[in-house]
């Protein structure tokens, strides 16, 4: 099936052909949905699941409702900000559980306009409804057919979920806030060779021309454009390792406290690279001395290290046990004292075996003035994480710091699952 259709922004390009990579960039889906376009949208990249349709609402119509259905089999979902939900008094579901293009009209008694339509006519209109008028659900009389998905305010930075992103995409496309969306079903695996969902959207997206982007991307879009972090306070801060300030950040979005140690003079920071350690923190590492890991470790020689440099900068971000939480990662333990390594018992709990993300940390790096890393770390994914936020990593200072009989197995797991580059896990007992 050949698909083009109407680009209200762009009515003179209407059947223009695209070469889509794979994952296109956030800027180019979102001058697709500028134009009326759909898109499709996954989770993570690196996940293989099930993605979802997305078309700006305000440019909905029967036509782009018949064409959705038509790959999705519904249900469909108008994904708006929960006070625009609340204020429409929109029922949870979606816009017509059973809609297929085979369906006869739905009648209503009470609402004769909607009587003598198509069904794809009655929900492109119950859409742009809501979108311009101040009715409420009794008001429209399509209850069973019009029903919504409600977004956090702060989007996808607050739930990284399919309203959020259509909703987001929507807004900073300068649209209405708003966004149809729908499921593509598993049934599309039938039509590819591959038994991977991922790699069958990637098919599916390249077919019919849609460009697919995933949410973590459109994550990343917004903090390189958003500042969320404030500096609340800075001191002078003498430890151990030699003179330091310490900076103290809230993030706006969720009020969570960040550090950063920094020592030597900011001025210059912007003329040379400059050694950075990103610790996530670790409060039975770091504080109690836990030899389950090699977290206090890492940061005390990170610190030596800037210290010997004389110049440097340890940002401390709040992302307990890789992003999971206290008692989580105490949960984790338990697992691991079952047998499982460190990635099994957070995939146990429900989890991915990593779940930091090092936005913020870079929104504090570009606060104080850096561009230009010396990162110290074995870690290649903060490396590419820092990459995606504007920051050029110029070297990685490896961090070797020896293994223990208690950690042994946990920096293997490491290494082998994760990537981390060690060199040295050898227990010394």
């Amino acid at each position: 099936m050949s698909l083009t259709f109407d680009k209200p922004l762009d009515p003179k390009n209407n059947s223009v052909e695209i070469d889509y990579p794979k994952f296109s960039s956030i800027e180019a889906a979102l001058a697709d949905i500028r134009c009326g376009r759909l898109v499709i949208v996954v989770d993570d990249e690196s996940w293989q699941q099930r993605g979802y349709l997305v078309c700006a609402a305000q440019f909905v119509t029967p036509k782009i409702i018949d064409t959705m259905a038509a790959w999705a089999k519904s249900p469909f979902y108008l994904a708006m900000e929960e006070a625009r939900i609340e204020a429409l008094k929109l029922s949870s579901g979606s816009l017509d559980e059973n809609y297929s293009r085979e369906d006869s009209p739905k009648t209503s008694a009470a609402h004769r306009e909607f009587s003598s339509r198509s069904i794809a006519e009655d929900l492109a209109c119950a859409v742009q409804t809501c979108l311009n008028h101040e009715v409420s659900l009794a008001e429209l009389n399509c209850s069973g057919q019009i029903s919504a998905l409600g977004a956090k305010s702060d989007g996808v930075l607050a739930n990284a979920g399919k309203a959020e992103a259509a909703v987001d995409m929507g807004r900073l496309a300068g649209l209405y806030a708003a966004g149809l969306v729908c499921d593509i079903q598993y049934e599309i695996q039938n039509s590819f060779l591959s038994n991977k969902q991922q790699a069958n959207l990637l098919v599916y997206a390249q077919q019919q021309q849609i460009r697919i982007i995933s949410i973590a991307a459109l994550i990343n879009y917004r903090l390189r454009r958003e500042t969320l972090v404030t500096r609340i306070v800075a001191a002078d801060f003498p430890n151990r390792f030699g003179g330091f300030r310490i900076y103290g950040y809230r993030n706006s979005l969720d009020n969570v406290e960040h550090l950063a140690l920094v020592k030597g003079d900011k001025k210059g920071f912007r003329h040379q690279p400059v050694m950075v350690r990103v610790h996530s923190e670790c409060l039975t590492g770091d504080v109690f001395g836990s030899l389950r890991c090699d977290c206090r470790a890492q940061l005390h020689a990170a610190m030596q290290m800037i210290e010997d440099a004389g110049q440097g900068v340890v940002v401390y971000l709040r992302q307990e046990g890789r992003g999971i939480g206290l008692v989580n990662k105490l949960k984790a333990y338990s697992l691991q004292d079952l047998g499982l390594d460190t990635v099994e018992a957070n995939e146990k709990l429900g989890f991915k075996p990593d779940l930091r993300n090092y936005g913020i940390g870079a929104q504090i790096l570009k606060d104080i003035g850096i561009r230009d890393l010396l990162l110290i770390t074995n870690n290649p994914r903060k490396i590419s994480g820092l990459k995606g936020f504007g920051l050029n990593i110029v070297e990685r200072i490896p961090l070797i710091t020896g293994a223990n009989a208690h950690n042994a197995r946990y920096l293997s797991s490491k290494a082998e699952k994760l990537g981390h580059l060690l060199h040295d896990t050898k227990a010394s007992v």
